[in-house]
């Protein structure tokens, strides 16, 4: 059982992926530009290949994964970026490995995000107020959404744009304006305060549950549209995700899917987001006793999964470089003691995205990193 996962932008979540596959009795290879990455430091990894960016090239990218496929023997190809993501959906036909995702037109349709939003609402979820214009919105400030990041083949731009609060009409579209001269396209939804729920599935091709974990996120960095420094799992929101396979039923969804949601005080969760590969608090659902790679590994080549897993509630998560970078943004409102002293506490105990006693190449390599930057 051989797999190889696409690091090109160096992500925690393809670590996270590499552990948890070997421990699923999986070989392990990275493809990337760069051997220099966290994951390919893991003594998890068994191989590295050199595969460039889909952005230098779509004819090198396919070229340098199929003579990676042919040289480790791989069965299976993930990805842990929406850029290599949509390259490699788009390869799939002739890397002579499994590409454990959806058929390319619904990979597209779900990973834009106004269509995802359409759809969400026809499944009965809800969703924050949503136009490709900022005068239909009542209030002010929103977020300007890039529609889909990374589709080269469409003209899109492999660096990543991320959401933008603005604080007025004309400012939003000027940031409309800006995507689409970069080659996309936009749009504007309501601003939405809350905490930041993820709900994560693992699904056959007849959108048969084969996996759910449910998890909050205590803490994210950046403070204001990030990803999860602290979280924690949940006990599973059976009205919630009623919904979500009603909206994955709809999109005819095969493999992973993470759906993020952001709940008001008192209200139900609006979907914002729908990450269809390797993600950044991966390592959660693992300590959680769902193996999500491994799982998903085994799905797409054929091999029987259990029934259904479901992630039990309390089982807790730390990015230990993001809560260090959100307490030195905090340092004004408290003591800068009170919180490294909180920091530490949460660790204890806590999966971590990088640190692993029995893995320990990859947090050296990212220390390293840290203190060459200076960590600010």
């Amino acid at each position: 059982m051989r797999a190889l996962i696409l690091d090109a932008r160096n992500a925690r979540a393809s670590l996270a992926a590499a552990r948890a596959l070997a421990a699923g009795g999986w070989t392990v290879g990275i493809g990337a530009p760069r051997p220099d990455g966290l994951a390919a430091a893991s003594r998890r990894v068994s191989a590295f290949h050199l595969v460039p960016r889909p952005e230098d090239g779509p004819e090198a990218f396919a070229a340098a994964l199929r003579d990676a496929v042919r040289a480790g023997g791989y069965e299976v190809v993930f990805a842990s970026s929406d850029v290599d993501l949509l390259a490699l959906s788009a390869a799939r036909d002739t890397i002579g490995a499994t590409v454990p995702y959806p058929e390319d037109a619904v990979l597209r349709r779900a990973m834009d995000k106004l269509q995802l939003t359409r759809a969400a609402e026809r499944a009965g979820l809800r969703v924050p107020r949503t136009s490709d214009d900022p005068a239909d919105l009542p209030a002010m400030p929103v977020v300007v959404k890039e529609r889909i990041h990374g589709d080269l083949a469409a003209g899109g731009s492999a660096l990543t744009t991320g959401t933008e609060i603005v604080g007025d009409p004309h400012a939003a579209r000027a940031r409309l304006a800006a995507l689409e001269a970069a080659g996309g396209a936009g749009f504007v939804q309501e601003l939405v305060h809350g905490r930041l729920v993820a709900l994560t599935v693992l699904c056959d091709r007849g959108q048969r549950l084969v996996a759910r974990v449910q998890q909050e996120a205590l803490r994210i960095w950046p403070a204001e549209a990030g990803t999860s420094a602290r979280a924690r799992t949940m006990a599973i929101d059976e009205e919630l995700w009623a919904g979500v396979e009603r909206l994955l039923g709809e999109l005819e969804w095969f493999g992973l899917a993470q759906l993020q949601f952001l709940a008001p005080p008192g209200q139900a969760p609006r979907l914002i987001d729908l990450n269809a590969r390797f993600y950044g608090s991966l390592a959660l659902a693992v300590a959680a006793g769902v193996n999500l790679p491994a799982l998903w590994a085994r799905l797409a080549t054929g091999r029987p999964v259990p029934d259904r897993v479901d992630a039990p509630a309390g089982v807790r998560y730390q990015w230990l470089e993001g809560d260090l970078r959100r307490m030195r943004e905090r340092r004004g409102t408290r003591s800068l003691g009170a919180d490294a002293l909180a920091c530490l506490r949460w660790s204890i105990g806590a999966r971590h995205s990088i640190w692993a006693l029995d893995d320990p190449r990859p947090f050296a390599r990212a220390a390293a990193t840290l203190v060459r930057e200076r960590l600010p």
